[in-house]
């Protein structure tokens, strides 16, 4: 009889504890959509830069003037971007006393901007709101003009570092720079002919990032990179969708 009895707690013990596991907690699960991490582009339009060429200017004299070369600057990436423009002067030693920049505009497009056009060469000499740097380099000369061998490398935007121009975009929006260029009135004699010629001229662009980090490694010589940043910020606050 106890051993019946026994056997039975111990049978009973068994079901207890298969019962025990039988029993379920109330759950749930979530999952977040997923984050997905793409590269942007960092990207200048070319064919607005290749737009500067006037070509072969043949035959000119003192008084003369060209037409008008026009450079499209626009950010067709998908970040921001900040650029330096350098105007590559090269050949015509000579002749470069006597050539100048008679005119230079920088107007604004693409969407909206903060930011009045900004003729800042006019008749060879600086305009605009900041004309002293422009005069001071223009006065160099002795037809008082802003000639290319005074111009280039100017600390116009960015002492020491070669370029004479620079500036910040969001993408869709460009700088729409005009430039002209003439033979100094005044000019004699030593600057005829082929011995003086030519001087060729392009227009180069490089562009990267806006961090202090970026702007240094591109150009080595940029002095104050963090205030290089701070205006570069500045001109992408003044385009606003």
């Amino acid at each position: 009889m106890k051993r019946i009895i026994i056997t039975l707690m111990a049978v009973l013990i068994t079901i207890s504890l298969v019962g025990i596991g039988t029993y379920a907690y109330f759950s749930d699960t979530e999952t977040s959509p997923a984050t997905t991490f793409t590269a942007g582009t960092l990207e200048l339009n070319g064919p607005g830069i290749a737009n500067f060429n006037l070509g072969t200017i043949g035959n000119m004299a003192p008084g003369d003037k060209t037409g008008d070369a026009v450079i499209y600057i626009q950010n067709v990436g998908t970040v921001p971007l900040g650029w330096f423009g350098d105007l590559v002067i090269s050949g015509g030693n000579k002749l470069r006393e006597a050539i100048y920049i008679d005119y230079a505009l920088m107007q604004f497009e693409g969407g909206s901007w903060a930011e009045a056009d900004d003729n800042f060469i006019l008749n060879g000499r600086g305009s605009g709101p900041y004309p002293g740097e422009y005069n001071k380099f223009a006065d160099l000369s002795p037809f008082k003009v802003l000639t290319l061998k005074n111009f280039d490398g100017g600390p116009f935007m960015n002492p020491g570092t070669g370029y004479e121009f620079m500036g910040a975009l969001k993408p869709g929006y460009a700088y729409r720079l005009t430039l002209r260029f003439g033979f100094a009135e005044g000019a004699g004699n030593e600057y005829q002919g082929s011995v003086t010629s030519p001087v060729n001229i392009s227009f180069k662009v490089d562009a990267t990032q806006v961090k202090k980090e970026a702007l240094k490694l591109l150009v080595p010589t940029l002095a104050d990179a963090p205030w290089t940043e701070g205006w570069m910020n500045g001109q992408l606050a003044n385009q606003t969708p």
